[in-house]
């Protein structure tokens, strides 16, 4: 503790709190790469809309990068990090000194999830930011309306870098509402007039997503691609499968000649080299568009439609276990996307890239795994606990409400479209332990007065 205040005289505070927030990425020598990196930066370059990715990442990287300095992403990622944690720390402790925020900050570095993703080469980082920024909308009533329109505005930026975002703060929002249905009926605190100003965001982040398909390949839609990963969904159980031999109403089902052929995964169905989807000549946009009869009619029929409820909430009971950090920080061979991306145009960072650990050795079994089931597993206690003491209630039951509902919103989405995977829920896990610390934190508070108490 003394070292970090001695560090903090020397070197500005937030310098100390972003280092804190990248440094996976200082110990591995170069920013950390999932297998889909490389199609952000492909469409950074490109300044096109990759088939299942939104723009916003990839212009983000071009951006900052200025398609020569991988390192200015992930300084920028630690800068965004900082900003709204720090902004959420001084809400709920306006006379706290840098110290105690410091502490905060290296204690979220060294016990949470958060710097892995900090420090990686993907959007993955902004979806609990997102709840964050959503907390600070509702709870910072002291904002002055500047101050509301840059939450506004990041929050637009942040939902935006990936299609999951939208329907997870969708619902995230939705939710909230409902709990606090009194306040936003009768416009308490302004909680009717910010919902509709959320709600306004995601509705502005979907109509720019539109609009830019619609510029360049002549669809008015969000995604060139959800077709396919909805029917990936349903290769998760026999559900697809089953409805391909029946197929009552004769539609006509892509691969429906192959069906032994076909993956029983979703991750092996989009991406396996030996999915019928991944061979030569397959057309994916044309592929997505034929599956969309088909999604109609198992949604109509409700044997498959209950099927598909059952297994999203099973589904997501099983995501929201999942706690441990690095899954796909593996070593990339010359074939990998984030490989060949580096190759072509950060010729001058391959070097960096190749002599960096994670391509060295991996970086799949780092340290945190190790610590992960007791630190999640004690967060959640915390926070469960937490619920018993009326202070805490008062002073963060917004904010512990939030992050409840984020990390079940998150779960549900993305096990219910997508697949159940490890990353997908670690990306927000942390807000649970960064939740915990906050109220450890007014703990020792509460023991403190009491203490001094005559």
């Amino acid at each position: 503790m003394k070292q970090l205040g001695l560090l903090s005289k020397k070197l500005p505070f937030p310098v100390i709190c972003i280092l804190l927030l990248i440094w996976p990425a200082l110990y591995n020598g170069y920013p950390l790469f999932y297998a889909d990196s490389g199609t952000y930066i492909m469409s950074s370059i490109h300044v096109e809309i990759p088939i299942d990715r939104p723009l916003f990442y990839g212009f983000f990287l071009r951006v900052t990068t200025m398609q020569a300095i991988m390192w200015m992403a992930i300084v920028l990622q630690g800068l965004i990090s900082f900003w709204i944690i720090n902004k959420t720390i001084l809400l709920l402790y306006p006379t706290k000194t840098h110290l105690f925020r410091a502490v905060i900050f290296l204690l979220l570095a060294i016990l949470s999830g958060l710097p892995w993703y900090t420090a990686q080469v993907m959007p993955d980082l902004f979806i609990a930011l997102s709840i964050l920024s959503i907390y600070l909308i509702y709870a910072d009533r002291s904002a002055r309306p500047r101050t509301q329109i840059a939450y506004h505005l990041i929050l637009f930026f942040m939902i935006g870098t990936h299609y999951s975002n939208l329907p997870i703060a969708g619902l995230l929002i939705s939710l909230f509402a409902l709990v606090y249905a009194k306040k936003v009926w009768y416009n308490r605190q302004g909680y009717r007039w910010k919902t509709i100003s959320l709600l306004s965001t995601l509705f502005l982040v979907g109509f720019t997503h539109s609009l830019i398909t619609y510029t360049q390949f002549g669809m008015f839609r969000m995604s060139r691609g959800s077709n396919l990963f909805l029917i990936a969904k349903c290769l998760e159980t026999p559900l697809l499968k089953t409805y391909m031999r029946e197929n009552k109403n004769n539609v006509d089902i892509p691969f429906s000649g192959c069906i032994d052929s076909i993956p029983n995964s979703a991750c092996g169905f989009l991406w396996g080299a030996e999915s019928p989807l991944n061979q030569l000549g397959i057309k994916r946009v044309e592929v997505n568009e034929a599956y969309g009869p088909v999604i109609s009619d198992i949604f109509s029929q409700s044997k498959y439609r209950n099927w598909f409820i059952r297994e999203s909430f099973s589904s997501t009971r099983k995501q929201l276990l999942f706690h441990k950090v690095g899954s796909g920080l593996v070593s990339y061979d010359d074939g990998g996307g984030c490989y060949f991306a580096l190759k072509k145009y950060y010729e001058n960072e391959l070097s960096q890239f190749l002599n960096a650990k994670q391509q060295r050795f991996g970086l799949e079994n780092n340290y945190h795994n190790h610590i992960s089931d007791w630190v999640f597993y004690l967060s959640f206690i915390t926070i469960g606990l937490s619920v018993f003491v009326k202070s805490i209630r008062r002073n963060y039951g917004t904010l512990i409400l939030l992050i409840l509902l984020g990390v079940i919103a998150n779960a549900f989405v993305t096990a219910s479209l997508a697949n159940v995977y490890d990353r997908l829920q670690v990306r927000v896990v942390w807000l649970l332990t960064f939740g915990a610390i906050l109220i450890i934190a007014h703990a020792f508070q509460l023991v403190k007065l009491k203490k001094e108490k005559p």
